[in-house]
C-alpha cells in the first residue's frame, strides 16, 4: 500500500523548476507540455538534462509529434488521443465508458480526472469516478487527479487506488514558478469564480488572462500553509494512509456505540436530510427513525394548519424518538417567525437551518432544541464559530436539490483542516454530505475525518438521495413510484442554473428541456439578469410536488396528474450519485451498509508497515 505521488505542472505549462523540486522532494515530476511547441521543447531539453527520468503531459493534440528525451518514461494524455509512442501511456479518464473501453484496450494504468480538477474534465466529480470504478482498481492501477488533498489522499489510497496527481494544489508553493502577485490573488478565491466551458475548467485572472485551473485550487492554501515546501508535503503523503486508516479503526464514528450515536438518541450517527415535498410525511420519517436514523420533516415554505397539523402528526408517531425539521434561514421573516412558533409547539430534538446564520439558532436552542447549522463554504465557517456554533453540515455539490458550489471532497477537506486547528475540536458536531449513500462512500468518510475522530469532534453523515431508492419511500407516498422509476432509469444528473448561486441538481426530464430553451429564449431578448432570475425560479414552482407527489395546484384546490403530466411537468430532484445507483432498498438495509458495512471494509485494509522514514 505505498501510495504513489505524482504531479503534473499547473495551468498547463512547462513548469521545469518545480518538475525539478517535486523529483527532490521524492515524487514523480510530469512535465505539461502546454499549448506552445516552442516552449515544450526548451523545456524538455531543460528538464532532461537535469534528472534522470520524469514523464509528460500531453492536452494538445498538436503535440502528437513532439520529439521526446530518452529520460521521458511516461506520457499522460486523454483517452481517445493517437498513441504511437515507445513510452508508458497513462491515459486520463474522464467517465465511466471511457474507463470501460480502456480497460477493454487493455490499459495498464490510468488516470480517474472528475470535475474538481483542472483543464479537460469529467463531468461527475473524482469522487463519483472513483466510487463508480472502483472495482477495477483490482485489474488496472488506478491514479486519481482532482479534488485531491492529504486527507482525501488517504482515503483514496486506502479504498485502492496507486497513487494521486496534484496540480493546481501546488501552485502556491514557493518552488511554482507562478508570480507572486499571482500567488496571492489565487490564494483568496473562493470557488466560485472557476468558470466550465464544455468541461474544460479555467480561471480568468484580473489581468484578462485565461489560466488552466480547478477548483482544487483552494486545497493550495492549505497546503501550503501546513507544510511550506514541497519536501514535507510529499514525506506527509507518504504516511497518510497509515495515520488515517490507524485512526479509523480504532474510533469506529459511524457505528451503533459511538459517541454521536450515544448523543443523539439513535441507532447509527446517520442523518435523514430535509427534502422539499417529499421528507414531509410523518409515516416515511417513523420508517428513517425506526430504521436507525435521525429524520427531518422539511419545513420548506409550508405554513397554517398543514404545517400545523404535519408537525403535530409527526411528534405523535415519532413519540420519544430523535427526530428533527429542516428550515430556511432566508425565507420571509414573517414566514419563518410563523414556522419557528409551529416548531417550538410541536418539540422536535432537533433543527437544522440551511441558508441561515447562528443567530437563528438561539430561538431554538434556548428551549432545548439543538440545532445544525448548514456551512456549505469553507469562508462561512470560520465565521459561523466566531459566533458561537458548533453544530454542523458540510454538505458538496454532488447532493440533490439546491446545491452549493464547492465539490464534496474539497468542501470536506478544508472544513476537516479549520476544525483541526480551532480551539477544543471535541465540542463540534460535523455531518458530512454529498455523494454518500453506501458502505463505500461511507468507508471513504470514515478515513478522511479520522483525524476528526482522533481528536474526539463527533462525526455523522447526512445523506438525501439515499432514501429516494427505499421502498418505504413510496409505500407512504413520500414520492410515486413513478419518481423513483425515472432515477433508475435516467442514470445521469443535470444542473439548472437560475443564476446568482441558484443551482439546482435534478433528473433530466422534459421540464428541464423546456427549462434550458426558456433560458436561451430570455438571454436572446437580452433580459436583465435579476428578472431572469425570478422567471426561471418561477419556471420551477409547482415542479417539485408534481414529481413527488403526481399532484398540481389549481386555485385552492391540489388535482391529481396522469403518469404522463408528472414525466412533462415534474421536477425530479436528485443528486449526482443517480449516474450509477438503481438498486431499491430497505431504509434498514441503506442504514447498515452506510454504519456497519463501511466498518467492514476499514476493518480489512492492511496497514503497511511504518518506519520513520516512511511507509
Amino acid at each position: 500500500m505505498n501510495l504513489k505521488f505524482w504531479m503534473v505542472t499547473p495551468f498547463e505549462k512547462p513548469d521545469v523548476r518545480l518538475a525539478l523540486e517535486f523529483k527532490k522532494a521524492g515524487g514523480f515530476p510530469v512535465l505539461h507540455l502546454g499549448w506552445d511547441k516552442g516552449e515544450a521543447e526548451v523545456a524538455l531539453k531543460e528538464l532532461a538534462m537535469r534528472i534522470d527520468h520524469f514523464g509528460v503531459c500531453i492536452s494538445d493534440i498538436r503535440m502528437g509529434d513532439i520529439e521526446l528525451p530518452k529520460n521521458v518514461t511516461t506520457i499522460v494524455q486523454p483517452w481517445g488521443f493517437p498513441n504511437t509512442r515507445k513510452q508508458e501511456v497513462v491515459w486520463q479518464i474522464h467517465s465511466i465508458e471511457e474507463a470501460q473501453e480502456a480497460l477493454y484496450e487493455k490499459a495498464d494504468k490510468i488516470i480517474i480526472k472528475g470535475a474538481e480538477g483542472a483543464g479537460l474534465s469529467g463531468k461527475e466529480t473524482t469522487f463519483l469516478l472513483f466510487q463508480q470504478i472502483n472495482k477495477l482498481c483490482k485489474e488496472v492501477e488506478v491514479f486519481v487527479q482532482g479534488g485531491v488533498g492529504i486527507h482525501s489522499a488517504a482515503a483514496y489510497g486506502a479504498l485502492g487506488v496507486t497513487g494521486i496527481i496534484m496540480d493546481s494544489q501546488l501552485a502556491l508553493f514557493p518552488e511554482c514558478s507562478l508570480p507572486e502577485a499571482d500567488k496571492k490573488h489565487l490564494g483568496h478565491l473562493s470557488g466560485n469564480e472557476i468558470q466550465d466551458k464544455d468541461g474544460y475548467k479555467f480561471y480568468v485572472l484580473p489581468n484578462k488572462e485565461n489560466v488552466t485551473l480547478g477548483q482544487d485550487i483552494l486545497l493550495a492554501t492549505d497546503l501550503v500553509s501546513e507544510y511550506r515546501h514541497l519536501k514535507y508535503l510529499v514525506k506527509a503523503i507518504s504516511r497518510t494512509i497509515f495515520s488515517h486508516v490507524k485512526q479509523a479503526k480504532q474510533h469506529d464514528i459511524l457505528g451503533e456505540n459511538s459517541v454521536l450515536s450515544k448523543e443523539l438518541n439513535i441507532k447509527y450517527p446517520i442523518a435523514q436530510g430535509p427534502m422539499a415535498r417529499v421528507s414531509d410525511i410523518p409515516e416515511f420519517l417513523g420508517d428513517v427513525a425506526s430504521g436507525g436514523g435521525l429524520p427531518f420533516f422539511a419545513m420548506s415554505m409550508l405554513s397554517g394548519e398543514v404545517a400545523e397539523n404535519a408537525l403535530e402528526k409527526t411528534a405523535e408517531i415519532l413519540g420519544d424518538k430523535s427526530w428533527g425539521v429542516g428550515i430556511l434561514g432566508f425565507i420571509y421573516p414573517s414566514k419563518l417567525e410563523e414556522q419557528t412558533q409551529l416548531i417550538l409547539k410541536a418539540k422536535p430534538t432537533h433543527v437544522l437551518i440551511a441558508g441561515g446564520r447562528p443567530a437563528q439558532a438561539k430561538v431554538f436552542e434556548k428551549e432545548g432544541i439543538k440545532v445544525f447549522i448548514h456551512t456549505p463554504a469553507p469562508g462561512l465557517l470560520d465565521m459561523f464559530i466566531k459566533d458561537g456554533a458548533r453544530k454542523f453540515i458540510f454538505e458538496g455539490r454532488e447532493s440533490g436539490g439546491h446545491v452549493g458550489s464547492i465539490y464534496s471532497t474539497i468542501l470536506w477537506e478544508k472544513q476537516i483542516n479549520k476544525i483541526l486547528k480551532i480551539n477544543k475540536p471535541s465540542e463540534v458536531t460535523a455531518f458530512f454530505a454529498g455523494g454518500i449513500h453506501d458502505d463505500l462512500s461511507a468507508a471513504f468518510v470514515r478515513i478522511m475525518t479520522a483525524p476528526l475522530a482522533a481528536r474526539d469532534v463527533k462525526v455523522g453523515v447526512l445523506c438525501g438521495t439515499a432514501y429516494l431508492y427505499s421502498h418505504e419511500i413510496v409505500e407512504r407516498k413520500a414520492i410515486t413510484s413513478t419518481y423513483q422509476d425515472i432515477l433508475i432509469e435516467k442514470n445521469q444528473t443535470v444542473i439548472l442554473d437560475s443564476g446568482k448561486g441558484q443551482h439546482t441538481r435534478c433528473a433530466p426530464s422534459t421540464f428541464t428541456d423546456f427549462f434550458n430553451a426558456e433560458k436561451a429564449r430570455m438571454i436572446a431578448e437580452n433580459m436583465d439578469s435579476g428578472e431572469l432570475l425570478l422567471k426561471l425560479e418561477d419556471l420551477n414552482l409547482g415542479r417539485l410536488r408534481i414529481a413527488s407527489k403526481g399532484i398540481e395546484r389549481h386555485g385552492d384546490k391540489l388535482l391529481p396528474l396522469s403518469t404522463e403530466e408528472q414525466l412533462e411537468n415534474g421536477l425530479f430532484m436528485t443528486g449526482a450519485i443517480t449516474a450509477f445507483s438503481n438498486k431499491k432498498r430497505s431504509i434498514k438495509e441503506i442504514h447498515k451498509m452506510i454504519g456497519e458495512g463501511s466498518k467492514e471494509i476499514t476493518d480489512k485494509i492492511v496497514l503497511p508497515e511504518y518506519t520513520k522514514k516512511g511507509i
